[in-house]
C-alpha cells in the first residue's frame, strides 16, 4: 500500500515547468505581454467644444478690455431687457392698493429683488407701501397691545380689503398673531 505522500492527486494541475513540453501554444501564452488598454483619442465633437470654449473665453476676454472706459467718457444708457421693462410697467402701478399681477415668474423676481410684496391671489402692493403699513401696525399694536382689522384699515386709510389682505401677510410673515378678532404682535414683529 502506498502513503497518500507517494500517490499524486488525479486532477490536480501539474507545475508550470511540466508545461513547457506541450508544444507552441502554451509556450505563446505564457511569454506573450497583455497589452495595455488604448486611451481613446478624442472625438471631433469633443475637440470643437474645446475650441468653441477657447472661442468665448477670448471674445468674453475681449469684451472686457472693450468696456473698460476712461473717466470722461459717457456711458451710454443702458437698453431694459423685455422682463426688465416689463416689471418697471408693473411697478409704476403699485401703491397700497393691491394690483393684480398676471405674471407669478415676474411678481416672483420682484419680490425677491424687494420690489413688491405678493398679497395672496395674484394681489401685490408696493414694497414702500408695506413697509409703511407694516410700521404702523407695529406702533399701534405696542401701544395698545392688540388691533382690530377695522383699527388697522383706519390707520392706513385703506379699503376693508387691502387691508386684510395686508393684515393676513403680516401673520404669514411672522409680525402677527390672530387671535379672535384681533391681532397681537409677535416677538420677532418687534423688532
Amino acid at each position: 500500500m502506498t502513503s497518500l505522500s507517494e500517490t499524486s492527486l488525479v486532477g490536480a494541475p501539474p507545475a508550470v515547468e511540466d508545461l513547457d513540453g506541450l508544444g507552441p501554444t502554451f509556450s505563446a501564452w505564457k511569454s506573450a505581454e497583455i497589452p495595455q488598454p488604448r486611451r481613446p483619442s478624442p472625438t471631433p465633437l469633443v475637440v470643437l467644444g474645446l475650441l468653441a470654449g477657447l472661442a468665448a473665453m477670448v471674445v468674453g476676454a475681449v469684451a472686457v478690455v472693450s468696456a473698460t472706459r476712461s473717466a470722461d467718457e459717457p456711458v451710454p444708457p443702458a437698453t431694459p431687457t423685455p422682463t426688465e421693462a416689463a416689471a418697471r410697467r408693473v411697478e409704476a402701478g403699485l401703491g397700497l392698493d393691491p394690483v393684480k399681477v398676471e405674471d407669478r415668474q415676474l411678481a416672483r423676481y420682484l419680490e425677491e429683488q424687494g420690489r413688491l410684496v405678493r398679497v395672496g391671489d395674484g394681489l401685490a402692493v408696493s414694497a414702500a407701501a408695506y413697509a409703511e403699513a407694516r410700521a404702523a401696525l407695529v406702533a399701534e399694536c405696542t401701544a395698545a397691545g392688540r388691533i382690530t382689522l377695522a383699527r388697522f384699515r383706519d390707520l392706513i386709510g385703506a379699503g376693508r380689503k387691502t387691508a386684510q389682505l395686508l393684515l393676513e401677510r403680516m401673520d404669514a410673515d411672522g409680525v402677527t398673531r390672530r387671535i379672535g378678532d384681533e391681532r397681537v404682535l409677535r416677538r420677532a414683529g418687534r423688532a
